[in-house]
């Protein structure tokens, strides 16, 4: 790139040549840091793997809650306060 600026005082054609020189360093600089700024800060992408996890962890459990009470042929009456009885079946 330094090489680019120094060509910057010379005429015309080496002047071009020393603006597209400075151009694709600088689109190769910027998608290497587009693609860093895309994926975010180090801690951003350790948290971000822990909240996934921890959805995941939750989203299973509530369907373990959920079928597991259902395959045992528990019957959960929602509109009193009883507690689960054991169907004969």
């Amino acid at each position: 790139m330094h090489d680019a600026l120094e060509r910057l005082g010379k005429p015309f054609g080496m002047r071009k040549a020393a603006i597209d020189a400075l151009t694709s360093e600088s689109q190769t600089v910027l998608k290497k840091e587009w693609r860093r700024v895309k994926r975010g800060e180090p801690t951003y992408q350790w948290v971000k793997g822990i909240a996934i996890t921890a959805v995941g962890v939750a989203v299973i459990a509530l369907a373990l809650l959920w079928l597991l009470p259902n395959s045992q042929g528990l019957q959960v009456n929602v509109s009193s306060k009883s507690a689960p009885v054991r169907s004969a079946a």
